[in-house]
């Protein structure tokens, strides 16, 4: 795990976000994600799409240039693919079971 004091570079600019800075990202996130389903109903799909926006804007906001952050993308992405791959095959497993007969049963 890498060493929180590492994250920071001084020499470019490159700060973490302030604790005030990150809940209010999470908070504005969570509560658009609550009234846009609920209340507007809208797609999933674009609220995701505005929170990723929001995210990359705090991420400039600190010193992040556009290379630098999709770049950690790609790098998270990485890290998660087994994860989503687990997640692909147990759906396909329960949707064979359920064309089969054996869930209903």
């Amino acid at each position: 795990m890498e060493n929180r004091s590492s994250l920071i570079d001084k020499r470019k600019g490159i700060r973490l976000p302030s604790f005030g800075e990150a809940v209010f990202l999470l908070s504005f996130i969570t509560i658009s994600l609550i009234i846009g389903i609920m209340v507007f109903h809208l797609d999933v799909h674009i609220l995701l799409i505005i929170a990723v926006v929001l995210t990359m804007l705090l991420c400039w906001r600190c010193g992040y240039n556009l290379d630098q952050q999709i770049e950690i993308m790609g790098n998270s992405l990485k890290n998660a693919t087994g994860a989503m791959f687990a997640f692909l095959l147990i759906g396909m497993i329960i949707g064979v079971w359920i064309l089969a007969g054996t869930i209903p049963a």
